[in-house]
């Protein structure tokens, strides 16, 4: 995931936003990669509507 959102950057905001929920699922089942991702430079400008 992590290789595909970089070379498709800048990131539409409805593939950030699944890409983050996905991430978010991961991280849910204790997946330290996925939390370290989700919080770096690539996610930083996509918000996820709750």
């Amino acid at each position: 995931m992590h290789e595909f959102a970089q070379r498709t950057q800048p990131l539409p905001a409805v593939l950030g936003q699944g890409m983050l929920r996905i991430l978010d699922k991961l991280v849910d089942m204790g997946d330290r990669r996925s939390a370290a991702l989700q919080t770096s430079e690539i996610f930083r400008e996509i918000a996820v509507a709750q």
